[in-house]
């Protein structure tokens, strides 16, 4: 997920608009794989990762993009996905 999330700031900041708007949901749809599994144990944790996650995913479908609003968006997703990964680590 920390790899999609990579590969879209690069297209975000790119303007790459058709690439954005295929990477969006791949994040979701890695994200539906395990995060039920994050909730029980952390759900501070959990509701930063979907604050971040649900409006960019909904972002990277618009036209034209926000670039300011999902580079944000994209870097708290990105900060919240390494707080999760020194919890399980």
């Amino acid at each position: 997920m920390l790899g999609i999330a990579g590969d879209l700031k690069k297209e975000i900041e790119a303007g790459n608009e058709a690439k954005v708007k295929e990477l969006g949901p791949k994040l979701e749809d890695v994200w539906s794989t395990f995060e039920d599994g994050v909730r029980p144990r952390n759900a501070e944790l959990y509701e930063k990762l979907e604050k971040s996650l649900n409006p960019e995913v909904a972002g990277s479908q618009k036209s034209p993009l926000d670039k300011q609003a999902l580079s944000q968006l994209n870097d708290g997703l990105t900060q919240a996905l390494n707080e999760l990964l020194q919890t399980i680590k």
